[in-house]
């Protein structure tokens, strides 16, 4: 099945997360790693589970350009949450799931998964221009704790044609 640029890179994302395990020479393995494409805060959490879901999608005109056919940029921003902890709802004892993960290896093993590849990591497979991890910080509310990064990727397609890079 073909499918656009942009899902491509949202699947090369969730493969590279889904390496995170104890045999590949991380601290601990993710119980799940998924695409969010609606609401985040209806998606289930649990322990040691990462969510992406895409946040944003903004024209990238400095890297569009003229041609036979015309090249469209976008910059995509994801963003990975990484759930270390998370409230048990579903004992009668209701309390805190400790993974005992932190939240800083969490955001250390999402950022080393996201960025070790053996070609350019930046170019997602070849599908992207650019991608640079920016914001990383920690959350701590009363129902999960854990790590959240901000991916963006720049990415070109032809204009008439968003299954290709260009």
């Amino acid at each position: 099945m073909v499918k656009p640029i942009s899902e491509k890179i949202s699947d090369e994302i969730l493969a590279r997360l889904a390496l995170i395990t104890t045999a590949n020479g991380y601290e601990f393995t993710v119980a799940s790693v998924s695409y969010v494409s609606r609401d985040l805060d209806d998606w289930p959490k649990g322990p040691l589970s990462i969510v992406v879901n895409k946040t944003e999608t903004v024209d990238n005109d400095e890297l569009s350009c003229p041609g036979n056919p015309p090249r469209l940029a976008f910059d995509a921003t994801f963003t990975i949450h990484g759930y270390a902890s998370v409230l048990d709802t579903d004992d009668s004892e209701v309390g805190i799931v400790d993974s005992g993960v932190s939240d800083f290896e969490m955001a250390a093993a999402i950022q080393k998964a996201i960025t070790t590849d053996t070609a350019a990591w930046e170019t997602m497979d070849g599908n992207a221009v650019f991608s640079k991890l920016t914001r990383s910080e920690s959350f701590d509310a009363p129902d999960r704790d854990g790590a959240m990064w901000d991916l963006v990727v720049t990415y070109r397609t032809p204009e008439n044609d968003p299954y290709t890079a260009g």
